[in-house]
C-alpha cells in the first residue's frame, strides 16, 4: 500500500512520523470514546489521583505501531522482517490483560500468565527461524521478558514518567541497532518512541488519559524483546539490562522495601522513587526530569556497551550510579529502614482477623484501617507522612 500523503517524507522517517502522528490521533480518539463510554478505571488505594480518569492510553501506542509498521510501502517490505510483528504479536495478550486490568482490575498472576504466553511467542519464532531450541537462552529469555516488563509498569506513578522513559529507552536502541546494521529492530524501537511522544500531550497537560497497564506493559514487552535481541559488542550481552537500568533499579528497591516491611513484593505501595520525590515537594515537571536523567544515563552506559565500550569501566559505572540512587532515597540510613520495618509489623498488627479465627479465639475482631499506614511517632512530629502507603 503506497502512502501518497508521506511521499514528500524521506523515505527513513516515514514511519515514525506516522506512528507520532496515528499516536496522537488515537489517543484524541480513544481518549473521547473512553469518557463518552465511561471506561474509566477506578482510582485504588495506591494511585495518587482521586478522579476517575482514562487508563487506556496503551490502547492508542499499541495501534500506533501496528498502523505505522504494516501501511508504509517499503516499510513493511523489505526492509521490515517477521521479527518486528511478532514482537507486537507477542505483546498482544499482555496488552489485553493489561486492559482489563485498567477496567476491571486483575491479581498479579493473570498478567505474567500473559508474559509467558507471549514470550513463547517469541520462543517459538526462534525455534522455527533455528531449528532447535536451548534450554538457558529460552529459560534467560522467560525470566527477561517478565522483569522487565514489569519494571515498566512500577515507574508508571507519575504523569509522563513511564511514556518519557520509553522514549529514551527506544531511542538508545534504536542508535545501538542502526550502527550494528539491524534495521528491522532499529525501525521498531523508533516507531515505538513515536508513538509514545505522540501520546505524552494528552498525558502531561490537564492528565486526560492515563499509560494504564496496557501501555506500561505492552510497551515494556516491546522494548524488552527488542533489547534480548539487539546485538552486542561486548563478549558478554548484558547491554540490555543497562538499557533498562532505571526501571529495573526501581524494581530492586521496591523488593528490598516490601521485603523489609515483612510483606510481599507483589502488594504494592507508595514509596516508589517518584513518590518520595513528590513527597520531598517536588512537582510531577522535576520529578520527571530527575529520573528520566537517570534513565538517559543508564541508556548511555548501555549504548557504550553495546558498541564496545570496556565491560569493566560500564559495569562499574552502573554500579556506582545505582549506590548512588539507593543512598540518595535512604535505603542505606538504618533510621528509614526501621521505620519501614515498624510499618510492616503495625499492618501486621492492625489487619482484621477472619470471623472464624475471631470464634474460635472468643477475642474481638479488630477494626481494619481505611489506610495500612500506620504512623510512627518520628514520623507524626516530623511530618513526613506524606502519601499512605497502601496493600
Amino acid at each position: 500500500m503506497n502512502v501518497s500523503y508521506l511521499a514528500f517524507v524521506p523515505h527513513g522517517i516515514q514511519a515514525p512520523l506516522l506512528a507520532g502522528l496515528s499516536g496522537a490521533a488515537l489517543t484524541a480518539a480513544i481518549k473521547l470514546a473512553a469518557t463518552r463510554l465511561g471506561c474509566f478505571g477506578v482510582p485504588r488505594a495506591h494511585h495518587t489521583h482521586k478522579n476517575p480518569v482514562p487508563r487506556v492510553g496503551g490502547i492508542a501506542i499499541y495501534a500506533a505501531v501496528v498502523f505505522a509498521l504494516v501501511l508504509p510501502e517499503g516499510v513493511a517490505s523489505p526492509r521490515i522482517t517477521a521479527s518486528p510483528l511478532l514482537v507486537l504479536l507477542g505483546a498482544l495478550p499482555v496488552l489485553l490483560v493489561g486492559i482489563y486490568d485498567d477496567l476491571r482490575g486483575v491479581g498479579p498472576k493473570l498478567k505474567v500468565l500473559a508474559q509467558v504466553l507471549g514470550t513463547i511467542v517469541l520462543v517459538i519464532a526462534k525455534w522455527r527461524s533455528s531449528g532447535a531450541i536451548a534450554l538457558l537462552p529460552t529459560f534467560l529469555l522467560l525470566m527477561w521478558m517478565v522483569v522487565a516488563t514489569n519494571s515498566f509498569n512500577l515507574i508508571d506513578g507519575v504523569d509522563g514518567l513511564a511514556a518519557t522513559t520509553a522514549v529514551i529507552v527506544a531511542i538508545g536502541l534504536a542508535v545501538v541497532n542502526f550502527s550494528l546494521g539491524n534495521v528491522a529492530l532499529a525501525t521498531l524501537a523508533l516507531i515505538t518512541a513515536s508513538a509514545c511522544l505522540g501520546f505524552l500531550p494528552f498525558n502531561v497537560l490537564g492528565k486526560r488519559i492515563f499509560l494504564g497497564d496496557s501501555g506500561s506493559l505492552s510497551v515494556g514487552f516491546i522494548l524488552a524483546a527488542i533489547a534480548f535481541e539487539t546485538p552486542s559488542a561486548a563478549s558478554v550481552p548484558i547491554s540490555a539490562i543497562f538499557f533498562f537500568g532505571y526501571p529495573l533499579a526501581e524494581t530492586l528497591l521496591t523488593i528490598a522495601r516490601r521485603t523489609i516491611k515483612g510483606g510481599s513484593p507483589l502488594h504494592p505501595d507508595c514509596e516508589h522513587l517518584h513518590h518520595q520525590l513528590r513527597q520531598w515537594g517536588s512537582s510531577a515537571v522535576a520529578t520527571d526530569a530527575m529520573l528520566c536523567s537517570v534513565a538517559l544515563a543508564f541508556m548511555s552506559l548501555g549504548v557504550m556497551l553495546a558498541l564496545g565500550s570496556q565491560l569493566i569501566l560500564a559495569v562499574g559505572s552502573g554500579c556506582v550510579l545505582f549506590l548512588m540512587l539507593a543512598k540518595t532515597f535512604g535505603y542505606f540510613n538504618r533510621r528509614k529502614l526501621m521505620r519501614w520495618r515498624q510499618r510492616g509489623l503495625d499492618r501486621t498488627l492492625f489487619t482484621t482477623r477472619s470471623p472464624q479465627a475471631t470464634a474460635r479465639r472468643g477475642g474481638v475482631p479488630l477494626i481494619r484501617r481505611e489506610s495500612s499506614s500506620v504512623l510512627h511517632p518520628d514520623l507524626v512530629s516530623r511530618g513526613e507522612h506524606g502519601i499512605s502507603d497502601s496493600l
